[in-house]
């Protein structure tokens, strides 16, 4: 994004049901007049970043949901007793588009409910789960309730039959399971409870001594859950019965549940029970949680523990929830610093992974007049990232993997209302930008998860309102049908358009940063797909040019797949048409997203490679994470061991956390000469006028001639005015080859 200009949005005018359309759309409905980007693929050269270079669809392609979900059939409670329109979504959906599981939280918690506390109090009756109880009844009778869920006991006899099939359950190979505020945090709420009542059975206990650290109670009932409750399994070897999770956070979203909108003993929402939280007491209870589960799931029954899964990692902003947002305080980074360098300084590093949440906001009133636009796609979300990164390096030398157990958008200002699929585009055009960066990072990243549950009746506001992020709807929620079966809503276009992606990817380069791009090759079909993303808020032409096809080779067929708002109505429009050959050039919609399937007529020849790995700076004279940023004054990074080679590119990567209308133009060298920093970055103006983020934080990416590199670099980074912090200074050294040609 130009950091000059400030592009319109677009405008939602009007509803459409469902359709996929099957059409060919003139590119010149999408072109501008701005100068078109130019777009490069390499079909002889593979491209690897940090040791991995094929896509894995388990880890991207996938719904947050599991194969026992009882919302994948109609006519029950979760259906509000509607019949489907397909019977069988199961089969329809994560079958029919090689759809992978992701992440569930009600299992757990309806588990957890069920149980009756020990003779201890706040203990869970963990003999309970694993014996033949006489009272209370479990709802499969005889059956414990260990066994009565991990052999699917709350399915009916005919869909048991299909969730247990291998089809199913080697889906299920690496999915999340999360506790709930609620239920699990030891603050005093009710296991029964949606909330923190005063009525209820029995809560978990809130003892912290050396004798009963914080959340021990709930680690115990959580590692006899996991023990018992499951069958071990993997996609090469499946289990007869509910396979274990690959992943467990400690709980959902904490600090915005339990600190920013608690208020103590009124049990209006999750975080308010006896007692407020704090950061140290959440960050405690993640560590002594996986102590616990540790202790009873070892060998195969191994899981990997995590969190801190904050909702909104916005580490520049303010400390507090909303009183800091208009208090007209200036400190950046004033959230990183009382809450994430806590984190990492003591508790990150018992962790098996990290994990976090990430929201665009397409419309947000935070003092309820300025409707702002406060997105994470583009450089931000690369700067939360490598702040991340960059902070466990500082803090103990060893890089946990990260989990992005939801992502996608929102859009504030239509949340109150009932369904419309101009909102169900602001959450496609956010799950494709952001997952296209997730991939990225395909070494870092070990699960993204689009937050696209399936009918979710436990979330509907009113008789009218149904939850806001949904896969199926009612056919009658259109305004047009009169009928009560459950459809798909228009995000299940999201999961049409990559149907199929797949294979070993390709070296990729566009010349606009606001143009993201990825390609795979799918060997056993001779098939490319090719993948093109507009960051910008308005349409763009892209020139397409492709090099080292090998001798005697031709393309076969095209088929485009065009993910875009129609121009008029707002309406998210799945275009599939075909070509002859690949277009020289074509027109992309404003933050939309096309993926070119190309079949070749003969296997094609990867005969080069393009390797990236990223190093991080260490910095001279600092101990913390971050660096404070005066006037005209240098801070130096170093960054060491790096593996040089003759042919490549490298990218230096800067990191800032600033007041929104500080300079992002600082004088940089690598190694005594200067580099010059570009004045457009990737993604939107993050200021928009006083519409946008209240501070900027965001990735600057500086190219930097292959000829600088040296074994060991000393970057040097000054800029003209005083205020907030570099978080991260990194290089991404790509070695290829042979030589590269951009346009």
């Amino acid at each position: 994004m130009d950091m000059k200009k400030y592009p319109s949005l677009v405008k939602c005018l009007t509803t459409s049901a469902f359709a996929l359309h099957i059409s060919f759309v003139s590119e010149a409905a999408f072109a501008q007049a701005a100068t078109p980007a130019s777009v490069q693929l390499n079909l002889d050269m593979s491209r690897s970043v940090g040791g991995v270079n094929t896509l894995s669809r388990e880890k991207y392609i996938n719904v947050h949901a599991i194969n026992s979900d009882l919302d994948w059939w109609g006519g029950n409670g979760q259906s509000l007793n509607q019949p489907n329109l397909i019977d069988d979504y199961l089969t329809d959906f994560v079958k029919g588009n090689d759809v992978y599981f992701g992440r569930d939280s009600g299992g757990i918690g309806y588990e957890v409910s069920i149980t009756p506390q020990s003779a201890t109090p706040g203990y869970a009756d963990l003999a309970w789960m694993v014996n033949t109880p006489a009272t209370p009844a479990t709802p499969a009778g005889a059956k414990s309730p260990a066994n009565n869920y991990k052999n699917y006991g709350y399915q009916t006899a005919a869909h048991k039959a299909i969730v247990e099939s291998n089809e199913f359950e080697k889906r299920m190979n690496s999915w999340i399971l999360t506790m709930i505020p609620e239920k699990f945090y030891p603050v005093g709420g009710k296991v029964t409870g949606a909330k923190c009542t005063t009525t209820g059975s029995w809560s978990f206990s809130t003892g912290d001594s050396a004798t009963e650290p914080y959340g021990t109670a709930t680690g115990k009932f959580a590692g006899k859950y996991l023990a018992n409750y499951f069958i071990g399994g993997s996609i090469t070897n499946p289990s007869t019965g509910h396979p274990r999770p690959t992943f467990v956070e400690g709980v959902n979203e904490p600090i915005y549940n339990l600190v920013d909108i608690a208020v103590p003993n009124t049990g209006s929402t999750f975080g308010d029970c006896a007692k407020k939280a704090t950061y140290d007491d959440i960050f405690k209870y993640h560590t002594n949680v996986r102590a616990e589960i540790n202790a009873l799931n070892s060998g195969t029954k191994t899981v990997k523990f995590g969190g801190y899964t904050p909702a909104f990692p916005d580490l520049e902003e303010f400390e507090k929830y909303p009183a800091d947002r208009t208090s007209g305080s200036t400190a950046v980074f004033a959230k990183w610093n009382a809450r994430d360098a806590l984190w990492m300084s003591n508790h990150a590093k018992n962790m098996d992974f990290l994990s976090l949440h990430i929201y665009d906001f397409d419309g947000i009133k935070f003092d309820g007049v300025t409707t702002r636009r406060i997105n994470h796609k583009g450089n931000n979300i690369e700067a939360i990232l490598d702040t991340y990164d960059s902070a466990q390096l500082f803090a103990s030398g060893v890089l946990k993997p990260i989990v992005i157990s939801e992502f996608g958008g929102r859009l504030h200002t239509a949340e109150g209302s009932a369904w419309t699929p101009q909102r169900d585009w602001s959450y496609i055009k956010a799950m494709n930008s952001l997952m296209i960066q997730f991939m990225q990072r395909p070494d870092r990243i070990a699960k993204a998860v689009p937050f696209v549950p399936l009918k979710a009746e436990w979330g509907r506001v009113s008789p009218t309102i149904p939850y806001q992020w949904r896969l199926f709807r009612q056919e009658k929620e259109d305004g047009v049908s009169t009928s009560s079966k459950w459809t798909y809503t228009e995000l299940v276009k999201f999961y049409k358009q990559w149907n199929g992606v797949n294979g070993t990817r390709l070296d990729t380069y566009a010349n606009d940063q606001d143009i993201q791009t990825d390609a795979y090759y799918d060997s056993a079909n001779k098939t490319v797909w090719l993948i093109l993303n507009n960051l910008e808020e308005n349409g763009k032409t892209l020139n397409l040019a492709t090099a080292g096809l090998n001798t005697g080779n031709a393309v076969s067929t095209v088929e485009v797949r065009h993910l875009y708002p129609n121009t008029t109505t707002g309406v998210p429009v799945l275009d599939v048409y075909s070509n002859a050959t690949i277009p020289a050039s074509i027109g992309i919609g404003a933050e939309s997203t096309i993926i070119m399937k190309i079949v070749y007529n003969n296997t094609l020849s990867i005969s080069n490679s393009n390797s990236e790995t990223k190093y991080y700076a260490t910095v001279n004279g600092i101990t913390s994470a971050l660096k404070a940023i005066a006037a005209n004054t240098a801070m130096t990074f170093n960054i060491n061991n790096v593996t040089t080679g003759a042919n490549g590119e490298a990218v230096l990567r800067v990191s800032v956390g600033r007041p929104i209308t500080a300079s992002l133009q600082p004088i940089v060298t690598l190694n005594g000469t200067a580099v010059t920093v570009p004045t457009d970055y990737r993604g939107y103006d993050q200021n928009r006028n006083g519409s946008g983020r209240f501070r900027f934080f965001g990735t600057l990416e500086i190219p930097v001639a292959r000829s600088l590199i040296q074994q060991n670099n000393t970057i040097v980074v000054t800029f003209p005015d005083a205020g907030g912090s570099v978080s991260a200074v990194a290089l991404q050294n790509r070695i290829t080859t042979r030589a590269l040609s951009r346009p």
